[in-house]
């Protein structure tokens, strides 16, 4: 054990006295807050008929109705899905067809206004949700990403410091940008016909995570 013990300090030693590199991991993780600049709503039509083909030519008519006002509004994209036909025999036998419109847009008074519309049609909120666009969430992960390096970098000066001994360089880095949390989606009046819904957004937290191992000497 004592020659263990002696070789083991002598190594040390001769590493130190040759420049010996200390490899030091680290990993950060920051947070910054981004305002959502686009709002998601999904609208749904519904119709009831004593026959499939009825239902459908019924589900069908209103769709178009819907798409042709989502269309007229300007900066809204408008897409349908969720096609679905079914028999419900209780309390009596009849037929239900339904389909989904997607709709979003930047400005959220519009695709509010163009909601308020469609409702008035007859077609039922089932969502209104702000998130952020690909170029504001990318936008925020880079300052993330900027946030987390910076305090990687002060973590492992510091560390150096107190180890006596000097940050050098960062070997290897690996950046790792998590998504953003989407915000719960706020609106008031969905149900109400000829009312359009009220949405609030909420700032989002976009998150970036960066590990390195530190090069100390």
């Amino acid at each position: 054990m004592r020659r263990l013990v002696a070789g083991l300090i002598l190594a040390v030693t001769f590493a130190g006295a040759a420049g010996a590199e200390t490899l030091l991991k680290l990993s950060e993780t920051a947070r910054v807050a981004a305002k959502p600049d686009e709002l998601a709503a999904t609208l749904r039509m519904e119709t009831q008929a004593s026959g499939p083909v009825a239902a459908q030519n019924a589900v069908n008519a209103a769709m178009a109705k819907a798409l042709a006002a989502a269309k007229a509004a300007a900066g809204i994209t408008a897409s349908t899905s969720m096609y679905q036909v079914y028999q419900v025999t209780q309390p009596n036998t009849h037929w239900v067809a339904a389909q989904a419109l997607e709709l979003r847009g930047t400005d959220g008074d519009a695709v509010l206004g163009l909601v308020g519309v469609l409702q008035s049609q007859g077609l039922a909120v089932q969502a209104l949700t702000w998130r952020l666009t690909p170029a504001t969430a990318s936008a925020a992960r880079e300052k993330a990403t900027a946030k987390a390096l910076g305090r990687l970098r002060t973590r492992a000066e510091g560390a150096a410091k107190i180890l006596g001994l000097n940050f050098e360089r960062f070997q290897e880095v690996r950046l790792d940008g998590t998504r953003a949390q989407p915000p719960l989606p706020r609106f008031a009046g969905a149900a109400m016909a000829m009312a359009a819904p009220v949405a609030e957004a909420a700032d989002v937290d976009v998150s970036a995570t960066v590990e390195a191992d530190a090069v100390l000497k």
